[in-house]
């Protein structure tokens, strides 16, 4: 049946150039943006370079992203005609070596050959992967979520890097001067007679992190909209987008914004008692907001409002589109992020894993409950697992552990 034959080793031995073109170059990427973020200048003449090179940051990923597909091309030439060969019985028949050319690429692999159901077959996986039809995996590029940050917190002695989004124990473990900030910010958010000791203060943040996910989840989808526009950012909140100390993005004062602004809110009004616990706090009479170290949390059909509020305050519109329980793949992710809206897992029970699929966190807690957990969805795998930020770290998911997985987008404009 088959006119040609195809030199499978070529293939392969391609498809591991492009491969490795493409750690290159995502390596490149990540130089750039290290770069980007630690430019000691500020002003305009900053602004100016940041953008040039996040632009030939955003030029390498599609050379990375080109050579990604290129090498997947070829390795599913190879199983198409593999398949259709086993599938022959006249494969060896009039057999047609591929020759090479050193100008284009894939005239290695494509020769005049007559039409048949090899040739049919990948001309339609051509057009599907690159035009974009095909999207089986798929990750946000953003320095929200980079490897390469350079700050880290003191935990018992240890030092923990961050690196992948905001982490809600970050204000709890942020330096003395980062604090200090915290605490303005705090204050002035909430009502005026709110008064910490700093034994207070410190169980505020332990509250922040006790229930703070939601919030933390909800401050990466406020950065992300503001990357390349740090100066409005500085505007719109009235403090850095970036830490000048070490470049990195400001997760902790966003965190501290957003969840003492809106966190315990009703139609914008501070309700005292909402995280009141008589088994913890005792007498109500005697109860002091300003030491309490425990929460309730929150979800997006109580915060989202509130969201709205905040961000509106900050002449800032806010779209919550809530999909519920309903399971997403990486094309429509992303179809999402491609319109400017980032996702939101809200997760009951389950465990996250890490890069090797090992369990790094269960989310039930010493008695079998399950426990709530919301992430920034960054990704989706071939195989099927969510990448998300949590923690801090990029971690991974099933969406079909637990008791239920719901999925919101958030999206920004301008007023």
């Amino acid at each position: 049946m088959a006119k040609f034959s195809v030199l499978v080793s070529a293939l392969e031995n391609e498809k591991s150039k492009y491969n490795s073109y493409k750690g290159e170059l995502s390596s490149y990427s990540s130089k750039i943006n290290s770069a980007k973020n630690v430019l000691p200048i500020l002003g305009d003449t900053a602004v100016q370079l940041k953008n040039a090179l996040a632009k030939s940051k955003e030029n390498v990923n599609t050379l990375s992203d080109n050579a990604h597909n290129l090498s997947q091309t070829l390795e599913q030439i190879c199983l198409l005609y593999i398949n259709v060969e086993k599938n022959s019985n006249n494969s060896s028949d009039n057999n047609y070596v591929v020759s090479k050319s050193e100008n284009n690429p894939f005239s290695k692999f494509f020769p005049p050959f007559t039409n048949n159901l090899f040739y049919t077959g990948l001309l339609e996986l051509i057009r599907k992967i690159f035009k974009g039809k095909i999207v089986e995996s798929y990750e946000i590029d953003s320095i929200l979520y980079d490897d390469f940050r350079s700050d880290y917190y003191i935990y018992n002695g240890g030092k923990y890097t961050m690196g992948y989004g905001g982490m809600q124990h970050g204000p709890m473990y942020s330096s003395k001067e980062q604090k200090d900030k915290i605490r303005e910010i705090v204050l002035k958010n909430l009502p005026s007679d709110a008064s910490f000791s700093d034994e207070g203060f410190e169980n505020y943040l332990k509250k922040l992190n006790s229930e703070g996910c939601e919030y933390t989840a909800l401050a990466n989808t406020i950065l992300t909209y503001y990357v390349g526009k740090e100066d409005k950012f500085y505007k719109d909140f009235g403090y850095s987008m970036f830490n000048e100390e070490t470049g990195d993005l400001n997760y902790n004062l966003v965190i501290a914004d957003l969840y003492s602004s809106i966190d315990n809110r009703k139609n914008g009004k501070y309700q005292k008692y909402r995280d009141y616990d008589s088994k913890l706090e005792g007498n109500k009479e005697t109860y002091n907001p300003w030491n309490d170290s425990t929460g309730y949390g929150t979800n997006i059909n109580m915060s989202k409002n509130q969201l709205k509020r905040f961000m509106s305050e900050h002449n800032i519109n806010t779209d919550v589109n809530i999909l519920g329980n309903k399971k997403i793949n990486a094309e429509k992710l992303k179809e999402f992020t491609d319109k400017g809206e980032c996702v939101i897992i809200s997760r009951q029970g389950g465990s996250l894993y890490d890069e090797n699929r090992n369990v790094y966190q269960s989310l039930y807690d010493a008695s079998g409950n399950e426990e709530g957990h919301a992430m920034v969805i960054t990704g989706i795998t071939d195989d099927g697992y969510y990448i998300v930020s949590s923690w801090g770290k990029k971690l991974y998911l099933k969406f079909d552990e637990g008791s239920s997985s719901q999925i919101y987008t958030v999206k920004y404009s301008e007023k």
